[in-house]
C-alpha cells in the first residue's frame, strides 16, 4: 500500500491487495476498496491486505521497499509467479484488522461527514492511503519448522502450532514497548498524530505539516506496570514543514467532497484508527 493515496486505480494490483469488508454477521458482508460509505456494518468494519507473493530471489531489498517483490500473475490472492523476474513464490501474508465502528452508530449523525464519519490517523478518510509493513524477525530455522509442522489447515492458523507445543498464544501479551514519538496519540486529542488535516477524497492537494520528535532508547518490558516508567529522551527533534503532496490514479470515491470544508477535528467526530503491528522478543 501506499499511505500517500487517496483515490483508486482498478488496475493496480497494488490497490486490489487493499480491501475493506462491511461486517454483518447475521447478514451478507460486503468488500469495498475503500473505507464504506453510505453504508453502517453492523458487525464492524474488516481492514484486509495482501503482501506480494513473487520475489526476483536475488534482493533481500530495494530503494523503494517494493521493487524486489511483485504480485501474483492475475492478481494479489489469485495466479502464479510467472514473470521471470520474479520466479520465487513465497509464503503468503494476508493482514486482517478488526475495527470496531458499530459502537459509533449512534454518533454518525455528529460527524462533519455522516456517510463516512472514519479517518485513519495519517489523515486517510477513504482507505486508500491503508498500507502495512513486514518485518521478519524470526530464527530461521523456527520458522522453517513452523511451516513444515503447523499444517492442521491450510489458513495459517497458529493454534497449530500451539498444539504442538511450537509456541505459546499468550506470550505476545507479556511484551510492551516504551513510547517512540513524543507525541499525545490517546484520548481526546485536539488534532491528528503529526498535526495531520483531514484530507478531502478527490482533492488534488493536501499538505503534510509535521514530524514529531523521535524519541531514544525504546524500552522493553514484559510487564504492563513497564509502560510507566520513563521513555527515552528526544534524539530527533520535531520537524515542522509544510509539504504539498498529490494524489494519484482515478476517483471513483462517491462520499460528500469535503474540499470546501474545514477539517478541523473540533467540529466532527473523528475516529482515529491506529494500529500497530510489533514483532518483538523480550527476553
Amino acid at each position: 500500500g501506499d499511505p500517500a493515496l487517496r483515490t483508486l486505480d482498478p488496475s493496480s494490483f497494488a490497490q486490489q491487495a487493499v480491501t475493506f469488508l462491511c461486517l454483518d454477521f447475521s447478514g451478507q458482508s460486503t468488500r469495498y476498496n475503500e473505507l464504506p460509505v453510505d453504508k453502517s456494518c453492523p458487525s464492524g468494519i474488516r481492514s484486509q491486505i495482501n503482501f506480494p507473493s513473487c520475489w526476483d530471489g536475488v534482493n533481500v531489498d530495494s530503494e523503494d521497499h517494493r521493487s524486489h517483490v511483485a504480485f501474483l500473475s492475475t492478481g494479489p490472492d489469485n495466479g502464479t509467479c510467472l514473470d521471470p523476474s520474479y520466479p520465487v513464490t513465497l509464503p503468503r501474508i494476508f493482514m486482517e484488522v478488526y475495527w470496531y465502528t458499530q459502537a459509533f452508530d449512534d454518533r454518525r449523525n455528529e460527524a462533519f461527514t455522516p456517510s463516512q464519519p472514519f479517518v485513519f490517523s495519517n489523515g486517510d478518510p477513504t482507505g486508500y492511503g491503508y498500507h502495512a509493513d513486514f518485518f521478519n524477525g524470526w530464527n530461521p530455522a523456527v520458522l522453517q519448522h513452523a511451516l513444515t509442522s503447523c499444517t492442521c489447515n491450510p489458513y495459517g492458523d497458529p493454534t497449530c502450532c500451539a498444539a504442538q507445543g511450537i509456541f505459546t498464544l499468550n506470550q505476545s501479551s507479556q511484551c510492551y514497548i516504551s513510547n517512540t514519538i513524543d507525541e499525545k496519540v490517546f484520548g481526546n486529542i485536539s488534532t491528528l498524530p503529526g498535526a495531520n488535516p483531514v484530507q478531502a477524497p478527490c482533492y488534488e492537494d493536501y499538505v503534510a505539516s509535521e514530524t514529531p520528535a523521535i524519541l531514544e532508547p525504546v524500552y522493553t518490558y514484559t510487564t504492563m506496570e513497564g509502560t510507566m516508567l520513563p521513555s527515552g529522551t528526544v534524539a530527533t527533534p520535531a520537524v515542522t514543514v509544510d509539504v504539498t503532496q498529490k494524489a494519484a490514479g482515478t476517483c471513483i470515491w462517491t462520499g460528500s467532497s469535503m474540499k470546501t470544508k474545514t477539517s478541523s477535528v473540533t467540529q466532527s467526530l473523528v475516529l482515529v484508527l491506529i494500529f500497530w503491528t510489533l514483532l518483538e522478543l523480550c527476553s
